[in-house]
Formats: structure tokens, C-alpha cells, sequence
């Protein structure tokens, strides 16, 4: 049997809420999969796994209940994403009412600094092969050019403050300094 939930997005207002229908014999962690391709793009870089859910029955005219006060989506509420959907609802949802608060994780953060640090990996990489070109080996970890760099893999790391890749293999380990400039 599938059933109709009516969605709201943490924080959100009712005129946002947004509907999906899934079979209540899927799992949880299917419902998860459905509401993310719903909120497409604003959930792309949010795993299926860090998305919450709480089953509400809140009146959408009352949503109000539940805005700024987070202590009642407590962790009893919380959908398990092993659990079935028929688990939570076995009749027919209440027509009017906000079935499913949707909280996408917190650490919006985290997700910028990820995509950031791989940026600045690529950008690394590409500013490294630049300047190795453009500079010729003198001995050991001295290049030289129109300015002498001790070590130039390290200053691109501390200018950059890239992530070393797994498949990089650092010929030097100490930190760059540029000694002159002419």
C-alpha cells in the first residue's frame, strides 16, 4: 500500500512543506532516498545516511509548535533507517498535518571546508606542475628561477594548504621558504 507524507524541512515554513508517496513496505532508508531526490539540489551534497527523520503529527497551521524548540524531535521520534514505514504508519496519515520533519546534518560547514580542501587539492596540483615547469633543478631540494625556493612542493602546500593525495609521494618534508628575490 503506498501512502501520501507530507514533508517539512527543519526550520522551514508550512507553505514549504512538500509531499512524497512511498510504499509502506520499503524501508525507512528508502524514504531517506525518495526525500533527498525531492529536494534536489539543496540536499546534492548531503548523504542519503545523514539525513534525519522525526515522525510528526503536527496541523500545518500549527507548525509554530515545534519551531524553536528542538527538544521536541527527541531521539524516540527519530525514524530508524532499518525500520519499515508501515512500522510508524500503520493507517492512512491525518489529512492537514506534517508527518515528516527533515533535517539535513548541521555541519554545513564541514560539507564547504570538503568541498574547499578538494578544490585547493586540484588547484594545488595544477599550480605545482605550473611552477615545476617553469623552474629548473639545481641540486637537491633547491629550485631556482628568478627567485631561489628551498623545496617547492612545501611551498605550494603552505600556500595552498592543500591535501596531500594518496597517490602523491612527497620527494621533500620540510616547509619552503623563499630565501630571495631578485
Amino acid at each position: 500500500m503506498s501512502v501520501t507524507l507530507v514533508c517539512l524541512v527543519k526550520g522551514n515554513l508550512p507553505a514549504n512543506a512538500f509531499t512524497v508517496d512511498i510504499d509502506s513496505g520499503k524501508l525507512v532508508s528508502h524514504l531517506k532516498k525518495v526525500i533527498k531526490a525531492e529536494l534536489h539540489p539543496q540536499f546534492k551534497h548531503v548523504t542519503v545516511k545523514d539525513i534525519k527523520l522525526w515522525k510528526m503529527e503536527i496541523p500545518a497551521n500549527r507548525v509554530d509548535l515545534i519551531q524553536g524548540q528542538p527538544q521536541l524531535l527527541q531521539d524516540n521520534d527519530q525514524l530508524k533507517a532499518t525500520d519499515y514505514i508501515d512500522n510508524y504508519w500503520t493507517l492512512t496519515p491525518k489529512r492537514r498535518h506534517i508527518h515528516v520533519i527533515v533535517e539535513a546534518p548541521t555541519d554545513d560547514l564541514g560539507s564547504i571546508m570538503k568541498i574547499i580542501n578538494q578544490l585547493r587539492t586540484t588547484l594545488g596540483d595544477v599550480y605545482e606542475l605550473s611552477a615545476r615547469s617553469k623552474v629548473s633543478k639545481v641540486q637537491g631540494p633547491h629550485y631556482t628561477s628568478k627567485f631561489e625556493i628551498v623545496d617547492l612542493n612545501g611551498l605550494v602546500r603552505l600556500a595552498l594548504l592543500r591535501k596531500v593525495l594518496p597517490s602523491e609521494n612527497p620527494v621533500y618534508s620540510s616547509q619552503a621558504f623563499v630565501s630571495s628575490y631578485q
